[in-house]
């Protein structure tokens, strides 16, 4: 599968297309007049917005919100919605799956992790990912161009297959959230995958508590965690760190 912001980027005769419905560049329309007869799926990088794909990365949709717009996909009837996020986003996605009980077998996970190399994500692979992946986009340069192309396994596209749900162990949680950088009072986000201003996100729209996600942990936001933390229980120190993550992520009023 192939996807890009400029539709005529795309080489022809391929299988499969993605191409967004919102955002700077809504190029599914596009899509489906130019390939009519191959795969094509439609990504909402909005979390406010239906698509059969949600874009979960920085500046898009947040894993907080992925849940809840994976609720609203089956509630549309959506049979196996698609979650895309890098490798490390998608253990987050893999956690929060667990603990809302979200089945593995309800949903299509494709992940992106550049090797230049065809693969899916997974523990007997890349070992990025606890669970087996749906498809992986591996490369953003395919035929030597600035061109995303993705290996999809053989069902992505056809009638969804009924398999055992696979959940993460507590260990397994315990052991992603470990991995999640401390976050101190009074630190600011400057580059990568912008952990404050989803610690934001996640008091504003899951939890509630209203702040500008503007990935300043200042004085509110650490207020907020502080809220957060004497609700669980927690000790009170304002510092995010793997028991406050796994609250956050949690997603749990």
């Amino acid at each position: 599968m192939f996807d890009n912001i400029v539709v005529s980027a795309m080489p022809v005769n391929a299988e499969a297309y993605a191409g967004y419905v919102d955002g700077h560049w809504p190029t599914f329309k596009e899509l489906q007049t130019k390939f009519p007869h191959a795969h094509l799926l439609s990504i909402a990088v909005f979390a406010k917005d239906n698509a059969d794909c949600l874009d979960v990365e920085t500046g898009d949709a947040t894993p907080a919100e992925a849940m809840v717009w994976v609720m609203r996909q089956f509630e549309r009837g959506v049979a196996r919605p698609v979650l895309y996020a890098d490798a490390s986003t998608m253990r987050v996605i893999i956690s929060l799956m667990a603990a809302g009980n979200i089945p593995r077998s309800t949903l299509r996970l494709w992940s992106a992790h550049y090797t230049q190399h065809p693969h899916f994500c997974g523990p007997h692979t890349c070992g990025e990912v606890p669970l087996d992946v749906d498809g992986t986009q591996w490369t953003s340069h395919a035929m030597g161009r600035s061109l995303d192309q993705s290996v999809m396994d053989d069902n992505f596209f056809g009638t969804p297959v009924v398999v055992k749900p696979q959940y993460i162990s507590d260990s397994e949680e315990k052991s992603i959230m470990a991995k999640l950088p401390y976050i101190y009072p009074h630190s600011t986000d400057a580059v990568g995958v912008w952990f404050r201003h989803r610690i934001q996100s996640i008091l504003t729209d899951v939890f509630g508590y209203v702040l500008v996600k503007d990935g300043n942990y200042s004085a509110k936001s650490i207020a907020g965690i502080e809220w957060l933390q004497n609700q669980y229980g927690l000790h009170i120190d304002g510092i995010v760190g793997p028991e406050t993550w796994s609250v956050l992520y949690a997603g749990s009023k």
